[in-house]
């Protein structure tokens, strides 16, 4: 019988408590669950743009094959538009502009553009913003190509002097051979300290052409 009634008086001692604090648990759990709810809802909807994105960039790999510029074109739009922060899109892209003919040079600088102000990985904006500087070197927009040129790149001396080199080719084409040279000089530093010979030996050539030229 005290073992009943202790066994109640638990019950009911239970009963207060949840009548003070329920509310509150409830809404504790409700939260962890919307959590957990939206963390997996987050996860399954990226791998969905992902796969979307994928099947795209296949048939633009197969456009690229066929040589379809206007395919191409239409499906590296579609990619911008529909996943623009899909890795497919942003590898998708920098292979289409780097297979279109010379004639789509507008649409080479935006898809480079895109691809350098909108991918999530580091090493795509670095990719699309070294080619799109040549490109806008080429097309005598020095000016852009050396403040694009000027994006900051943390913790990697190779692409730091790879962007040197082109900010220094863009100042030659203006005719400002003083600040092309500083600029050699840092992209050689980077050479030699990363032991990039190729990149070391074509800065090399350039500043000792540039040395001739002023003589």
């Amino acid at each position: 019988m005290s073992y009943d009634l202790e066994e109640q008086e638990q019950l009911e001692n239970i009963k207060l408590w949840w009548a003070e604090h329920g509310k509150l648990v409830s809404n504790i759990i409700s939260v962890i669950l919307i959590v957990i709810s939206a963390y997996f809802g987050y996860k399954w909807w990226m791998n969905y743009q992902e796969e979307k994105a994928y099947e795209l960039v296949t048939q633009l790999n197969a456009a690229i094959e066929a040589n379809k510029t206007s395919e191409i074109l239409k499906i590296a739009s579609e990619l911008k538009i529909k996943y623009p922060n899909s890795t497919h899109t942003a590898v998708g892209i920098l292979r289409a502009a780097q297979t279109l003919p010379a004639k789509n040079t507008v649409e080479v600088i935006d898809l480079l553009k895109f691809t350098a102000n909108n991918a999530k990985q580091e090493e795509y904006t670095i990719l699309a913003s070294y080619r799109l500087a040549s490109i806008l070197i080429d097309n005598k927009k020095f000016d852009e190509a050396i403040e694009l040129m000027k994006k900051p790149i943390k913790d990697n001396m190779m692409w730091q002097g790879l962007f040197a080199d082109r900010a220094a080719d863009a100042y030659v084409a203006k005719g400002d051979r003083q600040k092309a040279g500083i600029l050699y000089e840092q992209a050689l530093k980077s050479a030699q300290e990363t032991q990039n010979k190729a990149l070391q030996n074509f800065v090399e050539l350039k500043m000792n052409v540039s040395t001739i030229t002023d003589n």
